[in-house]
């Protein structure tokens, strides 16, 4: 079966691009046959023979009142030998320490099979946890040889992360903030930091894997806020909130931000391949059975 990586845009989310190519990669290392697509949602439709993964469906709630519901087979009802889309969600669902779903979370369970990129979400909502782990081929050195930013932070800027950003700047960093940039022009703020700074939108903080997973495997040194159930502190630096100023500011002395990069890529290898994550997900999942790739550790 052909598997499907797609990337649904709306405007002023983030992009999911990297995730998706690290899903596709690790598929192909296992010896399937993934694409990625970016569709716009008010295009997207399953496909016979292939077995979709949506990346940015939490943004686009006008989907599921249009896609068919799924059969106990998994297929999309009334069109037998299409599987059923699996959705990758990447949203923290806890507000306050309480689970919230939004209206459409009903309808959205009824066409699709949920796979959870949090371990905290995947539990309140008894989903498959599929974390972002190691895929060989997506791993890059950066040299970064005159990084002129000293902290990069991108997207919206809200009270908790504003007030973090102040901070470090009253203790001279520069700081650049990218709100609204994507792609390459994204890319290249990304080449001029020393540290990129990923911090919780609100509390309980989750993970935010699908950010900053791809920076690591690229070399980006990131420095993380602590997520309430401790998920990504073998990832990359993690602190406590009211740590990450002076933390940032050690970090960009010197050479620190590059060794710290340099070290976290290693740690990186010792993390599940992602290719054997994929695998027994899609194993457990409903739809067709899947080829079964003997797993291998990663390599130390």
């Amino acid at each position: 079966m052909h598997h499907r990586l797609v990337v649904l845009t709306v405007p002023r989310h983030e992009d999911l691009s990297d995730p998706a190519n690290m899903f596709a990669i690790a598929l192909r290392e296992a010896g399937l046959s993934a694409r990625v697509e970016v569709v716009s949602p008010d295009r997207y439709l399953p496909i016979r023979g292939t077995q979709d993964i949506l990346l940015g469906a939490h943004a686009a709630p006008e989907l599921w009142t249009r896609l068919p519901v799924k059969t106990s087979a998994g297929d999309v009802h009334g069109s037998p030998g299409t599987p059923a889309p699996i959705l990758y969600h990447t949203e923290n669902m806890l507000r306050g320490g309480r689970l919230e779903l939004p209206e459409w979370w009903p309808l959205m369970s009824a066409r699709t099979t949920l796979w959870e990129s949090s371990a905290m979400n995947a539990m309140l909502l008894q989903a498959r946890h599929v974390p972002l782990g190691y895929v060989p081929s997506y791993t890059r050195r950066s040299l970064r040889l005159f990084p002129d930013l000293d902290v990069l932070f991108y997207g919206s800027i809200n009270p908790r992360s504003g007030a973090v950003l102040e901070r470090m700047q009253t203790l001279g960093l520069r700081v650049a903030v990218a709100d609204g940039v994507f792609g390459p022009v994204l890319d290249a703020l990304i080449e001029r930091s020393k540290v990129i700074l990923n911090v919780h939108a609100h509390e309980p903080g989750l993970f935010e894997s699908v950010r900053v997973m791809p920076l690591v495997h690229r070399g980006a040194c990131v420095l993380n806020e602590n997520s309430c159930d401790g998920e990504g502190r073998t990832a990359c630096t993690t602190v406590t909130y009211d740590l990450l100023p002076e933390v940032a500011r050690m970090l960009a002395q010197g050479d620190c931000f590059a060794v710290q990069a340099l070290g976290d890529q290693i740690r990186l290898r010792r993390q599940r391949p992602m290719s054997g994550l994929l695998i027994e997900a899609l194993r457990a999942s409903p739809a067709r059975p899947q080829p079964s790739p003997p797993l291998t550790a990663a390599p130390a």
